[in-house]
């Protein structure tokens, strides 16, 4: 059985990741596997959507995102992101990185202040994303089995995943 990664998306950053200009994925954790690994991509349903008439009538359109795993990813680089104060700038940095990590905020999609409203005073992780595939078909939450780590490397049976998850999961990874 091989490992991959659910990562829950919302709607905005995946129309960036989709574009191709947003590459580095920023979470406050990392999975305990070596890259490259799979990431499949579930768009969060996000908020529902609302819009008003000229008489001030109120139209309900549902939820911006689609609650269903729309693409896919290899993650082939997890670099170290450090919040650094020098007492005149507060801002983010890489730790030690890599030559595809130069422009943390450029290729994350994300200023110095929403890192901050994200990550605080703390440091995180950003993901590259290589090799993007977006799917024709968006496939639900249902097709991935939930597995801990711990669980996979002793043999167990994945259990389908019931409710996404908050930031990411491991799943067995589908067949090609």
């Amino acid at each position: 059985m091989r490992i991959a990664v659910l990562i829950s998306i919302q709607t905005k950053w995946c129309e960036l990741i989709a574009s191709g200009a947003k590459t580095i994925e920023v979470r406050k954790t990392a999975p305990k596997l070596p890259t490259p690994y799979k990431c499949y991509i579930y768009e969060t349903l996000g908020h529902a959507k609302f819009s008003e008439d000229i008489t001030g009538k109120t139209y309900y359109h549902g939820f911006e995102g689609r609650g269903k795993v729309i693409g896919e990813f290899i993650c082939d680089g997890i670099q170290g992101i450090t919040y650094c104060d020098d007492g005149e700038h507060q801002h983010y940095q890489w730790i030690d990185a890599p030559a595809w990590a130069f422009f943390l905020n450029q290729k994350a999609c994300l200023n110095d202040e929403e890192l901050k409203k994200y990550l605080g005073n703390n440091g995180g992780y950003g993901w590259h994303i290589s090799e993007l595939k977006m799917y024709d078909e968006p496939k639900e939450l249902s097709e991935y089995g939930y597995i801990g780590l711990r669980q996979a490397m002793l043999g167990y049976t994945p259990v389908m995943a019931k409710r996404p998850p908050q930031s990411w999961l491991y799943v067995e990874e589908l067949a090609p």
